[in-house]
């Protein structure tokens, strides 16, 4: 009988012998099967027809587990079962989860969760590569006692009972078919007097490991090399797994009484550096081997963050070429695949590297797949805003890109959610094109929803479904979208997109399978798909020759590497992310009760994580290159991983390289060679040293490349701009710039920040904002409301000694109108915004409340609301006279103007109302960041021939008050916490008539004396004039600086606020405060008495002293 052989042997010390094996074999005329992973059978062959000197492989297979399965069953005949895919697994647990969600005891609240049918069908996959049958875990599960593990076990021998129900009658599905393979191995004859070799697996599945034990017989050799050493070994621990699945394998060979034998390899030269060799037996054992010798080969290199890392690596590959390895021999392995990858990939195409990325991407990702099942969601979750958005935005449906973008904004802006979709779009000028968009869009998912609601069986579904993808066109939109990657030379892109068809037909003929006669309801149906086509995978083309192989480390299959670059070493690479359902202590008591290993423990995870770097890491003959990020693209902050510090104890003379600012990235090409450029230029400036020759003939071969030349000129102009005003050409600040009027806010727009001011009336972004009641929304809500009153309480021949409930009853008149719009509004969403919206309501009251106080109170009446100046059928303009003699126009509107004629002559007052408590700030209104409540009442004035009696900001709010005394008291502290805030003539008369009960409507004015206290808001008619003339020549002065075209990045900084808070154009300014001279404007805080002494010596600004003219 023969006898097995189990080979161990350390990286790179198998294949040869294996491969002289093999032809010692084809020699003596045997036949040869040689059994690897999926992965790595066009390699092998590749490997086997080099290495052996062989024309083809007729007498020679090479199989893998799922090929070999195919020729088994093609030999022994086809099981009458259809095959269960992966997809088809996921959708049948998707399918139990449904039906038995309410008998669950663990899971029932999570059943309809997305991940649960993944996990679920991991784990249901360990048990039954166990050979471990649902009779047996139930048994199993009756010994358990109460507790957490006892209601999970419930639950999986429950789902695990109904998905064996939902595939009894028509499916198998993997595991089965690989035991079921055992029973048919022997008719096959496909092993009968072979000799077969095993290689590359780190582990074999037990039904595997049955196969193999069971073909043992019939072969005339049996070989199965694994990557391992002996327990014994210093770095034993990182084979523990391998060595687990050799031991299974001898186990079940044993059983068959097939004798085994075990063989050790020893290790002999194979051609690699003596470093790398050095590495291979060294780094995970940890004894602290040293290195002498040259350790050139081997380089680590921190960059600041992926796309540095990439550039890194795109500059190593190129200087590897560049001595003379061809790139088929070279290799990129990633710790993280999916974080690196894309990066990675755009940065070689942009170097002109050659390179294959070997990776199976999600069905679900795909564009396709994205609208069906945002389709389905759509009708199964009543047309949420995201799943009607994730159709429109598929690529697959009939809008375009840009149609698409217009929808979404649209939607957002005004709301649109679901029955929204179903309904004419009424909002906004562009309503009906919208509309238009919304029907194309829509109707094929209504018709969609109809056919499932009319559908009485599973093959009415399933037909509803294709008919909707014939009704979107989405075979004709895939064929184009193949076309067009063609075309652009993207043939593997092409290839994965014709493979989405095949899936969603083979996902379809399944469903129609599991569901049967029954009919799946529309919430399960959308489920059943998307975990179906989360399950399927779109392979990539076999690599081309000659190209950089670019994998993930431990999965990197390929031939001989001279140079290989390890990529994404940050700390937890080699961390475990296995996420199961079962935690470590479960595991093992299922383990033990089973009496056989269940799945990887932890500990069995990571040391196979550990293998699969010590594989690759193994892997270059000449060059290893190990770099890893410093920041992430956020800027989060990464530490190295424990390996490379391993690394740099065993070789202290390794090349070390990188850091946080390091930029030593070769031009490899135009676009590589802009992005480092500005580093380069700073680094010359800020140090004053020559730039570095190479950069300099970079420089010139930019600066004069007619392409690259415009670019290259922006890079050296933001380079020249250190720490000087930035200002607009001529001619763009004349077609921007230059109007006759101008409004208040915008100027003190432009005093908080030159270029917020151009961005927002220059470049005029339209923000897109959420459907929702903000701010301004609050504001128009209240000035309405407000101005109503007014209207409504001014006709009343007893205003205003007016009662409480009148006051209210005439604030209800003047809400029902405004509040009825609420009807269609955010504000009816749901309950929360109703209470909000009632808040609102309430404010109101207690602002008409307030201001019928106010004037009860005062001899001053209400002759204007919502006041123009500046306009058609308003007061006059402002007018400001420019430094040059032009005169430029203030517009705007006043919220209040209220009137009272004493001795000496009209008085005019001026009310803002704000939603937030807001005071005049002396610096604010120094430096320009608060001249509206002044120049509005300078507009009074001029407009109504008046005096300047003050100006205040009248807060709507509806405060709460700590007292527990009477009603009149609760009034009084309400009245003290709603003070106006302001300026106000410090005039005996002009007070008394403003406040006939001193400190109820504003603060007290004048101290015992009759003095004007300090504190107060109160400024002699000098002092009211003064403000009044600043503010006027303030303005000019800013209006004078926009007109000359200055967009300089300067906001303004006053104790803890700054101009930057709440700003948009956070995502496009220039401003760097690392580079001087960019430094934030600084305003220093002002009292009232500075204010007034800066006033009285008519001074300029401090800071404000140079001239920032261009």
């Amino acid at each position: 009988m023969t006898t097995v052989e189990i080979w161990g042997a350390r990286a790179g010390q198998t294949q040869s012998r294996l491969f002289e094996e093999i032809r010692q074999c084809r020699e003596a005329g045997q036949r040869v099967l040689l059994l690897v992973p999926e992965q790595y059978t066009l390699q092998a062959e590749r490997e086997l027809l080099e290495q052996l000197n062989l024309p083809g492989l007729l007498d020679l297979d090479v199989l893998s587990p799922r090929r070999l399965g195919r020729r088994i069953r093609e030999s022994a005949g086809h099981s009458p079962k259809a095959a269960l895919d992966e997809s088809g697994r996921r959708m049948a647990l998707a399918q139990a989860l449904s039906l038995k969600q309410e008998e669950l005891h663990y899971y029932r609240r999570v059943a309809l969760s997305p991940g649960l049918p993944e996990k679920l069908s991991t784990l249901l996959m360990d048990f039954q590569r166990t050979g471990l049958s649902s009779e047996e875990f139930a048994a199993y599960a009756e010994e358990l006692p109460s507790g957490a593990l006892k209601a999970k076990a419930h639950d999986l021998l429950l789902l695990w009972q109904t998905y064996d129900v939902l595939i009894a009658e028509r499916f198998q599905d993997e595991p089965t078919q690989q035991f079921e393979l055992v029973e048919r191995l022997p008719e096959s004859g496909l092993m009968r007097d072979a000799a077969v070799f095993v290689y590359q697996f780190d582990m074999l599945p037990t039904p595997l490991c049955v196969l193999l034990a069971t073909a043992a017989p019939e072969c005339t050799r049996m070989v199965v090399a694994f990557t391992m050493d002996k327990d014994t070994a210093s770095d034993g621990h990182v084979f523990a797994s391998q060595r687990r699945s050799a031991a299974e394998l001898t186990g079940w060979l044993r059983q068959r009484g097939i004798p085994v034998q075990w063989k050790w390899l020893p290790s002999e030269p194979d051609g690699r550096d003596e470093a790398l060799r050095h590495l291979e037996a060294h780094l995970f054992a940890r004894d602290g081997a040293v290195y002498p010798g040259d350790a050139s080969a081997l380089t680590l290199h921190a960059a600041a963050n992926p796309y540095a890392e990439a550039a890194f690596a795109a500059q190593t590959l190129q200087s590897w070429h560049e001595r003379g390895i061809p790139w088929q021999y070279m290799a990129v392995a990633l710790a993280d695949a999916q974080g690196m990858a894309g990066i990675l990939a755009v940065t070689l195409q942009s170097a002109g590297i050659p390179c294959y990325q070997a990776r199976k991407d999600s069905a679900a990702r795909h564009g396709l797949s994205r609208m069906l099942v945002g389709a389905l969601r759509c009708i199964s979750g009543g047309f949420l805003r995201a799943d009607v958005l994730q159709v429109a935005k598929s690529g697959f449906s009939s809008l375009t890109r840009d149609e698409a973008d217009s929808l979404e904004n649209y939607a957002i802006t005004h709301g649109i959610n679901r029955g929204k979709w179903l309904r004419p779009f009424p909002y906004g000028d562009d309503a009906a094109d919208m509309d238009e968009l919304r029907v194309r869009l829509i109707s094929p998912v209504e018709a969609l929803r109809d056919a499932l609601r009319r559908a009485k069986t599973a093959g009415d579904s399933v037909e509803a479904i294709f008919r909707f993808l014939e009704d979107t066109n989405a075979y004709d939109r895939l064929m184009a979208r193949e076309e067009a990657l063609l075309s652009r030379g993207m043939a593997a892109e092409a290839t994965q997109n014709r493979q989405v068809w095949t899936i969603l037909m083979t996902l379809l003929d399944q469903l129609y399978a599991l569901l049967s006669t029954q009919k799946a309801n529309q919430r399960d149906l959308a489920r059943f798909v998307e975990s179906g086509l989360t399950g399927a995978s779109i392979s990539s083309l076999p690599p081309q020759p000659d190209t950089v192989m670019i994998g993930e480390a431990g999965h990197l299959m390929t031939g001989r590497i001279d140079a290989l670059l390890v990529m994404g070493m940050q700390d937890g690479a080699l961390g475990s992310t296995a996420d199961s359902l079962l935690s470590e202590t479960e595991r093992r008591t299922l383990c033990d009760l089973a009496q056989r290993a269940i799945g990887l423990t932890q500990q069995e995870t990571c040391a196979l994580r550990q293998s699969d770097f010590y594989r690759t890491l193994s892997l270059p003959r000449r060059f290893l290159t190990v770099t890893c990020s410093q920041g992430g693209q956020d800027g989060t902050a990464f530490r190295p991983a424990g390996l490379l510090e391993d690394m740099t104890q065993l070789f202290p003379h390794m090349v070390v390289s990188g850091g946080v600012l390091a930029n030593d990235v070769a031009p490899l090409s135009p676009a590589m060679a802009l992005d480092a450029l500005p580093h380069h230029l700073r680094q010359a400036v800020d140090t004053d040293t020559p730039l570095p020759e190479q950069w300099a003939n970079v420089l010139r071969w930019l600066y004069f490349d007619p392409e690259w030349h415009s670019r290259c000129q922006a890079v050296l102009d933001a380079l020249n701009r250190h720490g000087t005003a930035i200002f607009l050409s001529r001619d763009h600040t004349r077609r921007l710039f230059t109007q006759d009027k101008v409004s208040i806010s915008r100027l003190e727009g432009f005093a908080q920040c030159p270029y917020r001011h151009f961005v927002n009336y220059g470049l005029k972004p339209v923000i897109r904002r959420e459907y929702e009641f903000d701010p301004a929304d609050v504001g128009d809500f209240y000035h309405a409301a407000m101005e109503g009153y007014a209207a409504l309480a001014l006709k009343e021949p007893d205003f205003p000694d007016l009662p409480d409930e009148k006051i209210h009853a005439l604030m209800d008149t003047v809400l029902l109108p405004l509040t009825t719009a609420w009807a269609d509004g955010p504000l009816n969403e749901t309950p929360s915004l109703r209470l909000q919206g009632e808040k609102y309501r309430r404010t109101v009251h207690r602002a008409a409340w307030m201001f019928t106080h106010h004037a009860q109170h005062s001899r001053f009446r209400t002759v204007g609301e919502e006041v123009v100046f500046g306009e058609e059928d308003g007061l006059p303009p402002v007018v400001l006279t420019l430094h040059d003699g032009r005169k430029i126009a203030l517009r705007g509107k006043i919220d209040r103007i209220d009137r009272w004629e004493g001795d000496e002559g009209v008085y005019l007052l001026v009310s803002d109302y704000k939603s937030s408590h807001r005071d005049i700030d002396p610096t604010r209104l120094w430096y320009g960041l608060q001249l509206q409540l002044l120049l509005y009442l300078q507009a009074a004035c001029e407009g109504l021939d008046g005096n300047p009696a003050g100006a205040f900001y009248f807060t709507i709010q509806d405060p709460m008050v700590d007292t527990a005394d009477v009603k009149e008291s609760a009034e009084k502290a309400i009245a003290k916490k709603l003070h106006l805030k302001g300026i106000v003539l410090a005039d005996v008369d002009v007070v008394e008539a403003l406040d006939s009960n001193p400190g109820y409507s504003f603060t007290k004015i004048f101290n015992a004396d009759s003095s004007v206290a300090s504190s107060s808001d109160g400024y002699t008619s000098e002092e009211m004039a003064a403000l009044l003339a600043h503010a006027k020549k303030m303005a000019a002065e800013l209006a004078d600086r926009i007109r000359s075209g200055e967009i300089t990045p300067s906001p303004a900084v006053i104790r803890d606020w700054n101009a930057c808070q709440w700003c948009d154009c956070a995502g496009i300014c220039k401003l760097d405060t690392s580079i001087p001279g960019h430094e934030k404007r600084e305003l220093p805080p002002l009292k009232k008495q500075d204010l007034l002494t800066l006033m009285a010596n008519d001074t300029d600004a401090p800071g404000n002293e140079e001239d920032t003219s261009p």
